[in-house]
């Protein structure tokens, strides 16, 4: 029997995974955050595992979850085989674990909307929409969900995907264009000075929500009957490039001007990945786990300003969750 109380965040120090641990635990969970570098996080327990090389299964039969939530893997400026290891083999290895215990956990696996490829524009992203991943990021986690989705469907775990659109947030990852463009910000911002920030031509229409905001729907899938399902996680939505980066900028107060390249160049920061519109239907989300996006892009940029802004630390300083 599990502890039916009881969570596991695979890549627990991570930008998606810090948020879910905080949330499940707000929400009456016993969390347990796995990672190779543990990060402290009030009321989680952590637990240092390179989840690439080490066995998970001794982990799992201790912990005994109701839940195992995969945040881990690898994202844009990993290598290929950093992502081929984090995004398929981990998940392998993890479907295995989850196959030899004598009970049976929900299985939350972090998809990504990369996983289709490119779209036509106006046509929201459906569990059904086609997937033509052209990026290796998009493949290796598209392969993911397959393994997942296989071992459900032969009845040896229960798992459900959530396939998530393009993240802000407090601490958003410099792999990120926002997260790139604000930490540029600031270094300006410290520095006093003023900058070009250039980037790639910012021509595309993404759906965008916060981090918090999938940890939400994280908690909603732990408990609901949607074993199997692949669902779109998003706010139904494409919010121009090109406009989020004027906002940053607009927000930061930092007196920095925005040069677009065309289409490379030196010294870029950032890249939006080109014209394409891309957003989901929020159909599924809303029906199956009752959820629906709710922080707003500014309110989100905001705090992302705000953390990147803010003075480091003291020595021995606890900083604010």
């Amino acid at each position: 029997m599990s502890t039916d109380r009881r969570a596991v965040v695979l890549g627990g120090a991570g930008f998606i995974g810090r948020r879910v641990c905080r949330t499940m635990t707000r929400a009456g969970w016993d969390v347990v955050a796995v990672s190779r570098r543990p990060v402290p996080l009030p009321g989680v327990r952590t637990q240092p595992l390179d989840l690439c090389t080490a066995p998970v299964l001794p982990l799992l039969l201790h912990e005994r979850p109701a839940v195992v939530v995969n945040a881990a893997g690898g994202v844009f400026g990993a290598t290929e085989r950093e992502m081929r290891d984090a995004n398929v083999l981990l998940v392998e290895r993890l479907v295995t674990a989850l196959t030899a215990l004598p009970w049976t956990p929900r299985l939350i696996q972090l998809g990504t909307v990369h996983e289709h490829g490119d779209t036509a524009a106006g046509a929201p992203l459906t569990e059904d929409t086609p997937t033509r991943p052209t990026s290796v990021y998009g493949q290796t986690k598209l392969r993911a969900t397959r393994l997942v989705r296989s071992a459900h469907a032969a009845g040896a775990i229960d798992a459900v995907v959530l396939r998530v659109v393009n993240l802000l947030g407090r601490d958003a990852p410099t792999t990120s264009l926002p997260g790139r463009v604000v930490a540029e910000l600031a270094r300006l911002h410290r520095r006093g000075e003023s900058g070009i920030l250039e980037l790639l031509a910012l021509n595309a229409a993404r759906d965008y929500i916060d981090v918090a905001d999938v940890a939400d729907a994280v908690v909603r899938a732990a408990g609901r009957p949607v074993g199997g399902r692949v669902i779109p996680i998003g706010s139904g939505t494409a919010t121009s490039v090109r406009w989020l980066v004027h906002e940053l900028v607009a927000i930061s107060g930092v007196p920095a001007t925005v040069a677009e390249l065309e289409p490379l160049g030196p010294g870029a920061v950032g890249n939006s990945g080109g014209a394409h519109h891309i957003t989901v239907d929020t159909t599924l989300a809303d029906q199956l786990l009752g959820w629906r996006a709710r922080t707003t892009l500014t309110g989100s940029l905001r705090a992302m300003w705000l953390a990147a802004s803010e003075p480091a630390p003291e020595l021995g300083a606890v900083p604010t969750p």
